[in-house]
């Protein structure tokens, strides 16, 4: 709101304002109209505002109205009118002024207007002031509330005068001219005497109960006006009666105190000035409140057994009942917000229908969430809907939707059911969120995001998203990370055993590029082993036998590579000579037999029964330990059983009964079935040369290394 910074008003009619002392006159009642200009920002002010009307006996000073009342008006061109009550404030005839404070509707700050206004009297007014002086008063028609205090005192009553019921004596009690009255206490009580030892009867005030009132035992008035316990007369205890049906009102001392009408079974213990109990501002208080001390602490209308324990200008608004403000300094609980604590601290303010908040200290903090929790810091807020919101402590933190909590820290913001633990500047919105570090911003749904001291905010993309920003790297298990992520121990990698041979779950090299490692746990041909991507593509297959497959992944050997094979150097030291698999006729030639073409079945390998046979093919692999060191087939094209050597070394069946086997010998086929012998015939070697002995073989049968050389 601008600043409201004048108001001129005019006083348009007045009613009643002082009691007419002429009692046969019609009752003018004690409600007036006020009528003013009000201005903001040197403009005629528009629209609703609620106005504050103190009543003061002077001009400027003076700590406490003398009655107050508050209203809400339409202002419109700057004019505005208002019904006012301030009660039986006038009756002593003596100037008045309006101090007024105004608050755009819904406001919490009150804008003083000055000067005060001095209210001039109209017509009925001043009737009722010249009314005062009337000589004719009617039977019983001055009471004991008609009568200001000291006013008639004992020089003034004639001789021989009836004095009714004055001060606790009864009908029929005369004092004569320079009659002595004295109080006498004896077995009996506590009695006036009119002369120096004579008593007088029926005017005592005992123990047993007073005269008039029944066999009750007590100590006090019947006369409906309280009863007070003085030390060096000022006022240390006082007690209010309420009716037949109302509790008493306690206060027990301090300046300024007070219970106003209609108030019962109130409370203020005492301490510091001012505290109210009803007319203050127009806020009454109602039923079992308590002040225990303090100054200027008030407790509103509505709001029953509320209590302020002590501290300065405190206030427990209307309908916030049950509340209790433990101290500290302008801590408020506002309208409808029952069972909530200000435990103490500066400022603080517990909104409208914030129930059973609370706010543990701090300074300027507000709650404005039922049942959400501050447990101090500076000027953190809680808004409406928030309810079981939580601020631990810190400085301008928020918490706007349900269940959100900040532990601390500064400028952090938490939504429904997000957490922030501290740190500065970090944002959860996302419900079950998680933001912590410096600008860390959890956006999403069940996100978690850290995020450490640098400039720029840090932002969750997705929801369910664990996110760390640790310029200085991330140690598990280490102190002394020496890349951004660094593991003292192991990882372990789809332990859910949910990856059916996809590309997810995979550990992923690059931003959609599609590398990856990753192992089949269900469903897949090589489950349990290892699978290498690029491209989203399986390139590499592990099984878990240890089979490696390159273009495959089913490998059946320990190395097969479905392709072709590029390579500078192949060393092979698994075998020694070069092999094929073929069909065989006769499917158990033994390994070291010399096999030859088939001419009844194409393709097919027969075992060698005839010397110098130029069909001779090779040797089958595999004899006397040796195996093929190099195998070619095709398949599907090429298929075979057995294997059989078409180069290299290999053992051999032979039989040196056609003469004695020497290293260097050229060997081909013999009489023998499946084994080799010396070719010593030159003419029929051509063609049925086997190869090259490379081992001696003096007589028998036994195996000879042979370097296989078809020739």
């Amino acid at each position: 709101m601008q600043p409201i910074n004048t108001i001129k008003a005019t006083l348009v009619l007045l009613c009643s304002m002082l009691l007419a002392s002429r009692l046969e006159a019609v009752t003018w009642g004690t409600a007036f109209t006020y009528q003013g200009m009000l201005s903001e920002s040197s403009l005629p002010a528009s629209g609703l505002y609620e106005f504050n009307f103190l009543l003061f006996e002077t001009e400027t000073g003076g700590f406490i109205p003398i009655a107050s009342t508050q209203s809400t008006n339409l202002v419109k061109n700057g004019v505005f009118t208002a019904a006012l009550d301030l009660g039986n404030s006038f009756n002593d005839g003596n100037a008045r002024w309006l101090e007024i404070l105004v608050r755009t509707n819904g406001s919490a700050n009150w804008v003083t207007l000055t000067p005060r206004q001095r209210l001039t009297p109209v017509p009925a007014a001043m009737y009722s002031s010249i009314a005062g002086s009337a000589t004719s008063v009617a039977a019983n028609a001055i009471t004991a509330v008609g009568i200001a205090n000291s006013n008639i005192t004992a020089v003034k009553i004639a001789g021989g005068q009836v004095v009714k019921s004055l001060n606790g004596l009864t009908d029929g009690v005369t004092l004569s001219a320079g009659t002595n009255v004295t109080l006498v206490a004896d077995g009996n009580g506590l009695r006036i005497s009119a002369t120096p030892g004579t008593v007088v009867t029926n005017a005592g005030w005992g123990l047993a109960g007073n005269t008039g009132t029944g066999p009750a035992n007590f100590l006090g008035t019947t006369d409906g006006q309280p009863l007070e316990l003085r030390v060096n007369n000022l006022r240390a205890l006082r007690l209010e009666n309420n009716g037949a049906n109302g509790a008493p009102n306690l206060i027990a001392g301090g300046p300024f105190n007070q219970v106003g009408p209609g108030v019962i079974g109130a409370t203020i213990a005492g301490g510091g000035a001012s505290n109210f109990m009803g007319a203050h501002t127009n806020r009454i208080y109602e039923n079992f409140g308590t002040i225990s001390g303090g100054a200027d602490n008030t407790i509103e209308k509505g709001s029953y057994e509320s209590t302020i324990s002590g501290g300065y200008y405190h206030a427990i608004q209307a309908g916030a009942y049950e509340s209790t403000i433990g101290g500290g300094y302008r801590n408020i609980i506002q309208t409808n917000a029952p069972d909530s604590t200000i435990a103490g601290g500066v400022g603080n303010i517990i909104g409208v229908g914030a129930y059973r908040s609370s706010i543990l200290g701090g300074f300027e903090n507000t709650n404005s969430a039922p049942e959400a929790t501050i447990g101090g810091g500076y000027r953190n807020l809680i808004q409406p809907g928030a309810n079981d919101g939580v601020i631990a402590g810190g400085a301008y933190n928020l918490v706007s939707g349900q269940n959100g909590t900040v532990g601390g820290g500064q400028n952090n913001v938490a939504w429904s059911g997000a957490t922030v633990p501290g740190g500065d500047s970090n944002l959860a919105t996302g419900r079950g969120s998680f933001a912590a570090g410096t600008k860390a911003q959890a956006l999403h749904l069940g996100s978690f995001v850290w995020a450490d001291a640098r400039q720029d905010t840090f932002s969750s993309t997705a929801s369910y998203q664990f996110l760390v920003r640790a310029g200085g790297g991330v140690g598990i298990n280490l102190a002394a990370p020496q890349a951004d992520l660094s593991v003292a121990g192991s990882m372990n990698i789809d332990q859910a055993n949910i990856n059916g041979s996809t590309k997810t779950n995979l550990l992923t090299f690059g931003s959609f590029s599609g590398e990856g490692i990753g192992s089949a746990r269900v469903g897949d041909v090589n489950r349990f082993g290892l699978d290498f991507y690029t491209a989203y593509a399986k390139r590499i297959s592990i099984t878990q036998a240890g089979n490696v497959g390159i273009g495959t992944t089913a490998p059946q050997t320990a190395l097969d590579v479905n392709g072709e094979t590029r390579t500078k150097v192949l060393t092979i030291t698994g075998g020694a000579d070069v092999a094929e698999p073929f069909e065989m006729s006769d499917p158990a030639i033994p390994a070291g037999s010399v096999v030859i073409i088939d001419e009844l079945h194409p393709g097919r390998l027969a075992l060698s029964e005839e010397p110098y046979d130029t069909r001779v093919a090779g040797v089958v692999s595999g004899a006397n330990g040796v195996q093929p060191g190099l195998t070619l087939r095709q398949e599907g094209a090429l298929e075979g059983t057995q294997k059989v050597a078409l180069s290299g070394r290999v053992y051999v069946l032979a039989d040196a009964s056609m003469g004695t086997i020497r290293p260097g010998d050229l060997l081909s086929t013999s009489p023998t079935p499946g084994h080799a012998m010396k070719a010593v015939d030159p003419s029929r070697r051509q063609g049925a040369i086997l190869g090259k002995a490379m081992t001696r073989l003096d007589e028998g049968k036994g195996y000879v290394l042979v370097l296989v050389t078809l020739q």
